[in-house]
């Protein structure tokens, strides 16, 4: 007998397959989370019936204590996938005080199970569980009868008088078909449960008796297996940017793993002997803080690849991961078979994951060097593209965009004609075409595709939420907001950033200034957090607070956005001459350096100047300023809006009118 998931159903345009986890509209595939697609699921099978809230948590969080908040962001987030019905009604009503209810017309157009019965001789009853590799498990049941079984149970096709000469065998049947539904319910719980995707930091590696110049090695081999293990859905690993400050710690595994809410620990040493590396490496679960796996490597130095190829498959075996043959594939897969080319790559990555413009520019010459070692090097190119792109955003801002967005993009697509699932690639592609293009469905399209291939990848969750809040889909970016902080718990500085963001385009002020003062709690020196921290204080009134937070940001990195928001606190305030001079400050700069035209503009906006700031908005619009994407949102341009300038320039960018 064989069971077998066929649950489809539809409701208005879409169709939904529980099997294959698909949600269709029409013909055209909605992305859903995975999560998502559980409190969808849940909804249609109960379609009609009061559901409570503490039902859905139970069933989207078992066994874990979450704020009924996540509920009602999750609600949100799928009410916005699904819009509105065709009647103007939403799917999903809220009975207020009790729960929700989904009031579309569902129709089932697939049996719940199906049992194919197939003909046994054997007189004993045994219970087989066999592995078909694919979504749907096959459940063989041995056994019984002395005649034959129904050859499909239950059928039209059966007769009643048929059914009436089978009494015995039927209610066989039906004992055995309790039987296994008991065990394939407890068996597909347990198997969803091992699907969950494990989750892993890998330290930077320690470096012992290497050389001057070898700083880069302890990094770049972690972050090369975070993104080598990062393309396995079946792992969720922390990013390099999470784990960097544990480079150095004097912590137990156990407690870096629990602040990094992980359920292991990778840590190795690299030592170096003539022309050889000796790589030590333990897996520790954080839960007992015992070994799961350790070993040693003795290397040749232009053999650091079959380190990772070793450790990558020796972790896989060591968490039990049922990988697919495709997944086995592309976690053997080497990138580049060019040492040199190689060891460009990691030095590139170890100045990038700094984060500061000069570590962005150092990073752009080494993925040169790797991609011209090595044309065919996918993930340099990857890694080139988003380099370029940084220096072209406004945070780093070092170089015109339209000098280094072309750049970033060429590498984008290059990357991809290599390597069309690299996440990297679409994720850089997004945000170029966010910030630069400001094509809005382009860039996300790009990015859910960057999340398909890797649902864990925060800084795609990170970019996703930027798209949606430059679209005004606010709800749906706190979504991958939350999704972003779940892949990466401990970076809540790092992707704090666009939640700032998320705050002040939403006139939050108070939440805003609460997460600012959070931020410098965590971190004296919080450049974001003095600087936003100024920009809420002076929608709120509070203009000391307000001059004051500025210019601590100004400390923290002297020049550009900090002093442009104390130029238009200045402004508004009445202290024209302090006003002007920063904005002469910034003129006289741009003949040295970068300058955002954003800077000017905003002062100008500050002292009421409508002729001045349209100028400079429209400059920063032909210089295509990475921070246009928030015009429409921005108070500081509030009195403007009425401008039939100001509205043509909104549209240009792709705001609707």
């Amino acid at each position: 007998m064989t069971y077998s998931d066929k649950r489809l159903y539809e409701f208005g345009p879409f169709r939904l397959d529980a099997a294959s986890r698909l949600l269709r509209r029409g013909d055209d595939p909605v992305p859903l989370s995975p999560r998502l697609f559980e409190l969808l699921l849940v909804f249609v099978e109960d379609s009609g019936r009061l559901i409570t809230k503490d039902e859905l948590m139970d069933k989207l969080w078992p066994e874990t204590s979450v704020e009924e908040a996540n509920l009602t962001v999750n609600i949100s987030a799928l009410r916005k996938a699904l819009s509105e019905g065709a009647s103007g009604q939403p799917y999903i009503k809220t009975i207020p005080g009790r729960g929700y209810q989904f009031v579309a017309e569902v129709q089932r157009i697939g049996q719940e199970s199906e049992w194919i019965l197939e003909e046994q001789t054997s007189a004993e009853i045994i219970i087989e569980e066999e592995q078909t590799g694919g979504e749907e498990d096959d459940y063989r049941l041995t056994g019984q009868p002395a005649v034959p079984l129904v050859a499909a149970m239950p059928t039209e096709a059966v007769s009643r008088t048929a059914f009436a000469r089978n009494r015995l065998a039927l209610a066989l049947l039906l004992v055995m078909a309790v039987a296994v539904s008991a065990y394939l319910w407890i068996s597909m719980r347990s198997k969803n449960r091992a699907a969950s995707p494990r989750t892993v930091a890998i330290l930077p590696f320690k470096l012992v008796g290497t050389g001057e110049g070898d700083d880069y090695l302890g990094v770049g081999m972690a972050d090369a297996l975070i993104t080598r293990l990062g393309s396995i859905k079946q792992f969720s690993v922390r990013p390099t940017s999470a784990v960097l400050k544990y480079a150095h710690t004097e912590q137990s595994l156990g407690d870096v793993g629990r602040g990094l809410n992980v359920e292991s620990v990778l840590e190795g040493t690299i030592r170096k002997s003539g022309e050889t590396y000796r790589v030590t490496v333990q897996l520790v679960s954080v839960e007992t803080g015992t070994p799961i796996w350790t070993d040693k490597f003795d290397e040749k130095v232009t053999d650091v690849f079959t380190v990772e190829d070793r450790v990558s498959a020796k972790m896989a075996g060591a968490l039990t991961l049922n990988l697919s043959g495709e997944e086995k594939a592309r976690l053997a897969r080497r990138q580049t078979q060019n040492t040199e080319a190689y060891t460009a790559y990691l030095q590139g990555r170890f100045h990038y994951i700094r984060l500061t413009p000069e570590g962005i520019k150092k990073a752009v010459e080494y993925f040169n060097q790797a991609v011209t070692l090595d044309p065919d090097f996918a993930l340099a190119h990857a890694a080139l593209a988003s380099a370029y792109a940084l220096l072209g955003f406004r945070t780093f801002g070092t170089l015109p965009p339209r000098e280094t967005m072309p750049r970033a993009k060429s590498s984008a697509l290059r990357a991809l004609e290599l390597d069309e699932m690299s996440a990297e690639a679409h994720t850089a592609l997004g945000l170029i075409k966010l910030r630069y293009d400001w094509d809005w469905p382009a860039a996300e399209r790009e990015l859910q595709r960057a999340l398909e291939l890797k649902p864990a990848y925060a800084a795609a969750h990170q970019a996703y939420a930027d798209c949606l809040l430059a679209m005004a889909r606010n709800d749906a970016a706190l979504v991958e907001l939350k999704l972003a902080e779940e892949s990466d718990p401990s970076s809540y500085v790092g992707i704090s950033s666009t939640r700032l963001a998320h705050l002040y385009h939403n006139r939050q002020y108070d939440q805003l200034i609460e997460l600012c003062k959070k931020l410098i709690e965590i971190d004296a020196n919080s450049y974001l957090g003095h600087l936003v921290l100024g920009l809420a204080c002076e929608q709120k009134g509070m203009i000391e607070e307000a001059i004051a937070a500025a210019r601590k940001a100004i400390g923290v990195v002297p020049g550009k956005s900090g002093e442009a928001a104390l130029g238009h606190i200045y402004a508004v305030i009445g202290r024209r001459g302090e006003a002007l001079k920063l904005i002469e400050e910034f003129k006289a700069a741009s003949g040295q350096t970068y300058v955002d035209s954003l800077h000017i503009a905003v002062i100008y906006a500050g002292l009421g100047d409508v002729e001045q700031t349209l100028a400079w908005l429209e400059k920063a619009y032909q210089e295509r300023s990475s921070a246009m994407i928030y015009l429409n949102t921005d108070p500081r341009y509030d009195w403007l809006r009425g401008h039939p300038k100001f509205k043509d320039l909104l549209k240009r960018i792709g705001f609707a009118g």
